[in-house]
């Protein structure tokens, strides 16, 4: 009887003892997945930005951005649709913060836009297509389509392969 009292306790004692493993072992694997959960977003977030900001700097769009009066550039907008940019995006152009605007928001006093149709990461590719519109000198609006390939070495983004139709 006392043999079986005691192999009941050291089994109560491993059964204890196997459920304490358990649930470190769970707590453990759920910090590290939020972890890298965390660490993804924020990469996701960080590559978004980069590959907009490639985007709005590729060199044959840069003489379809206007100027004011002064000479200075106008503000350069992004209607957020049909692709929407997270809250946390920050790009410049011409030293100025990128302003997105929602579809209502795009009125006749914007004179230029963009509007992305499609922006899409892959690990280290990406695919950008977007339209630029933009008043002419006579008010008419024009627009650009832009088609943007990227690849990312070394933690850089890099365009690979870009084409510019005018309508």
């Amino acid at each position: 009887m006392h043999m079986q009292l005691s192999f009941q306790v050291s089994s109560l004692r491993r059964r204890s003892f196997l459920k304490n493993q358990i649930a470190y072992f769970l707590l453990v694997f759920a910090f590290s997945m939020g972890h890298s959960m965390a660490f993804a977003q924020a990469e996701d977030l960080s590559d978004r930005q980069a590959v907009l900001q490639k985007a709005l700097d590729l060199p044959s769009l840069q003489s379809y951005y206007l100027k004011n009066a002064d000479d200075s550039y106008a503000p350069v907008y992004v209607m957020q649709h049909p692709v929407a940019f997270d809250a946390g995006i920050e790009v410049k152009k011409f030293g100025k913060s990128v302003e997105f605007l929602q579809r209502r928001e795009v009125t006749p006093s914007v004179r230029s836009y963009f509007l992305f149709h499609q922006f899409d990461i892959e690990g280290n590719k990406a695919t950008v297509q977007a339209d630029f519109y933009f008043q002419s000198g006579q008010g008419e609006l024009k627009q650009v389509r832009a088609s943007i390939k990227l690849s990312k070495a070394d933690g850089q983004w890099t365009i690979s392969a870009s084409e510019l139709k005018n309508d």
